[in-house]
């Protein structure tokens, strides 16, 4: 099954009679954490969020979005993961793995 078609599946089933809270987040934007540009990195997530703050907006009691957050810049991580949370989101993913020290900000965490 597709992630569209996963999508649909889900926005189906929030429509009465069926009462349910979707959250959405991408599973093949982890791919996009691997990309060495820091800056081409951080536009690709806010073209997702932004992308997925719209979707959402259709149904905001209902879907929530999982923003994509970029920690190589710590300070425009947190700038983004407010901006998300303020647009509605429900949470974030960030990598998992960090390839060096400078992508496990503290500040971040704090």
């Amino acid at each position: 099954m597709s992630e569209a078609t996963s999508v649909a599946l889900a926005i189906s089933a929030t429509r009465p009679p069926f009462s349910c809270l979707v959250v959405l987040y991408s599973s093949q934007g982890l791919f996009y954490f691997k990309v060495a540009d820091t800056q081409l990195m951080s536009a690709i997530f806010r073209a997702y969020n932004d992308w997925l703050a719209e979707f959402c907006s259709t149904d905001p009691e209902r879907l929530k979005g999982i923003a994509m957050i970029n920690l190589d810049e710590v300070q425009d991580g947190i700038k983004e993961l407010e901006r998300t949370a303020k647009i509605g989101f429900a949470g974030a993913m960030i990598t998992e793995y960090p390839p060096d020290q400078s992508r496990s900000g503290k500040e971040f965490f704090a």
